[in-house]
């Protein structure tokens, strides 16, 4: 989180979703359990809508068979979820 006021929080900052946010309207950003109280300066939850344009949803490449190779994506070409990175720009969430 970079500002906060009565509008919302400013955040800027990455995010690995694991499954299907390339097709979500809106995601649930918040710190896996167990921090500590010296953590508190960085634990943050918030929802947010993708449609936000200060949002990128960089998602990782496709597994369809003829799109990828197993020698390069040797566990991902496998899997049958579709994981991506969140960034937030200065994203303002109300």
């Amino acid at each position: 989180m970079i500002d906060f006021n009565s509008e919302g929080i400013i955040v800027s900052g990455a995010k690995m979703i694991e499954t299907l946010a390339d097709i979500a309207d809106d995601i649930l950003i918040f710190n896996m359990p167990g921090l500590k109280e010296f953590h508190s300066d960085y634990a943050i939850a918030f929802p947010a809508e993708l449609t936000n344009k200060n949002i990128d949803i960089v998602s990782r490449k496709s597994m369809l068979k003829n799109n990828s190779d197993n020698a390069d994506y040797s566990i991902s070409s496998f899997l049958d979820t579709m994981d991506s990175m969140i960034i937030f720009n200065n994203a303002k969430i109300p």
